[in-house]
């Protein structure tokens, strides 16, 4: 990325000197013009390179930390190890029981293994603890100062930080929708948590608001899932749905038939899942009645 913005910046340059020469502005139009394309592309790679990087890492730091400890406990209706928790933590006690005498008597070579695994583990959680939202802030943060550091106009930054917030929303919001682990209101609240994180970043940088409107879908999506649950009457499903006017039927529907359930839940009537259903069959165009729904129905494009 760094040699990227390097081409791009002397791009910028040279094109902004042929323009401000008079005598070199209408005599090189067309190699303005090439400059031009030259930047575009050059522009491409730089976000496609930087997309790269974010993506390694926004599963881990956007979906997938959690910063409130209880919503790791949430047991979910389709859980199947819960039964047997129970029996397990009998179990592991008596094993630390019967173990307990032998671990006492463990000489010095050991101990030193303790302390060892020890700062292993402790090098994890460091680990762990830095794929956090400000893994993507310390990111967008770098590739903004590699912009500036070669003068790249302060436009051009601004226009690729929208479209890293783009990126970053359809990925996340693509995600959930494929993934049925993501599909339940402890995930969403966590996630919707996470976010705030980057809006207030925008705030402290003092960039553009209008950046965080990228994720006004991806935010609904979250919306949704959280109240999913608490709607037990159709007539209070028709009126949630038509507040999310960023999300389509298919979206809707698949989170309605998709959504995991915690055992404190209760599942939807059947009312509201014909319903959702109604509202896909009235949305569809008469000639894709009877296509049956592909992955990009209710994708969002990158």
């Amino acid at each position: 990325t760094q040699r990227l913005a390097y081409w791009m910046a002397n791009l910028c340059q040279l094109t902004s000197y042929l323009k401000k020469d008079l005598g070199l502005s209408v005599s090189t139009l067309e190699i303005q013009e090439v400059l031009s394309e030259l930047i575009s592309e050059t522009y491409a790679l730089f976000i496609t390179e930087s997309q790269k990087r974010l993506s390694k890492i926004l599963e881990a730091s956007l979906m997938d930390y959690e910063s409130i400890q209880e919503l790791e406990q949430v047991d979910f209706a389709d859980n199947w190890y819960r039964f047997f928790r129970r029996s397990s933590v009998t179990s592991t006690k008596s094993l630390e029981t019967t173990t307990s005498t032998a671990s006492e008597r463990k000489n010095s070579t050991d101990s030193c293994s303790s302390i060892s695994t020890k700062a292993t583990s402790l090098s994890m959680d460091t680990s762990s603890f830095a794929m956090s939202p400000y893994a993507v802030t310390r990111l967008i943060s770098h590739l903004q100062s590699v912009l500036q550091s070669y003068y790249i106009p302060p436009t051009i930054m601004i226009q690729a930080t929208a479209q890293f917030f783009h990126y970053l929303s359809c990925e996340i919001f693509n995600r959930i929708l494929t993934n049925k682990k993501y599909m339940c209101r402890s995930r969403a609240l966590q996630i919707r948590m996470n976010l705030s994180i980057l809006e207030d970043w925008v705030r402290v940088s003092k960039l553009p608001p209008s950046l965080c409107q990228s994720f006004e879908p991806l935010v609904q999506l979250l919306q949704l899932l959280q109240c999913l649950s608490q709607i037990d009457d159709v007539d209070i499903f028709h009126s949630t749905v038509q507040s999310f006017d960023q999300l389509n039927t298919m979206q809707i529907r698949r989170c309605v038939q998709q959504y995991r359930y915690e055992i404190s839940e209760t599942p939807l009537l059947e009312q509201v899942l014909q319903y959702a259903n109604q509202l896909v069959f009235e949305n569809q165009q008469p000639s894709s009645i009877d296509a049956y729904p592909t992955k990009e129905d209710y994708r969002m494009k990158t």
